[in-house]
């Protein structure tokens, strides 16, 4: 199974990946953030529903996430903290547990840049 975290439109391939780092510092304040979807439209997709298709006002787009990018997103409802996020994550990918913080990070700041969730001060 795929673990990267894409931010892939259906129609162009559009990847969003942070560098890896090292296991979050506890005393990072972002890792209590608890960010939240903006109300936009959204939908459980694909043939094993476990993709999330987003309709993106800023860009006027639809993008379509991999089954992480998905995970990370459906976390994004205002009272999940990045830092059990990324415990999830680990739990659920051990192989790629090195590398998860700085990509769920990454993917955050994709999301908020592209004005999907607030609360990710990144």
């Amino acid at each position: 199974m795929d673990t990267s975290i894409s931010g892939a439109t259906p129609r162009a391939s559009a990847t969003a990946t942070a560098p890896a780092d090292a296991a979050p510092s506890t005393d990072d304040g972002r890792l209590d953030s608890r960010p939240r979807r903006r109300d936009l439209m959204w939908r459980w997709d694909g043939e094993d529903g476990a993709h999330v298709l987003i309709g993106v006002p800023l860009t006027r787009s639809a993008h379509m996430l991999n089954p992480v990018a998905a995970r990370i997103f459906g976390l994004c409802d205002g009272e999940t903290p990045v830092a059990a996020m990324i415990d999830r994550l680990r739990a659920a990918y051990p192989n790629a547990a090195p590398r998860i913080a700085g990509d769920v990070r990454g993917f955050l700041g994709y999301l908020r840049d592209l004005e999907v969730i607030d609360g990710w001060p990144g």
